[in-house]
């Protein structure tokens, strides 16, 4: 599941893990971030990650380093909540 809203400064993406996104070790973004560098991740519940160590984004796909299914990104699970907020 992911819903984004946005505003004149910044878009919000909000992702409910599933298998899908487990196994491939990415989600997809509404649209491509103008500074990747500057996306920030957040975990409901859980700390923000860091760009370049738990996660990357290449056009419109943030990208787990090292994967879900691998262990990476804190060992996130089913129904965790992802909020990606960037310009």
């Amino acid at each position: 599941i992911s819903l984004g809203t946005s505003s004149s400064s910044y878009t919000v993406n909000t992702f409910v893990l599933g298998m899908g996104n487990i196994t491939d070790g990415f989600v997809t973004l509404s649209s491509a971030p103008a500074v990747p560098a500057d996306t920030v991740l957040t975990v409901i519940g859980g700390a923000m990650q860091l760009y370049g160590t738990d996660f990357t984004v290449s056009g419109s796909q943030l990208t787990f380093i090292n994967g879900l299914a691998a262990g990476g990104i804190s060992a996130l699970g089913f129904g965790d909540v992802l909020v990606v907020q960037y310009s």
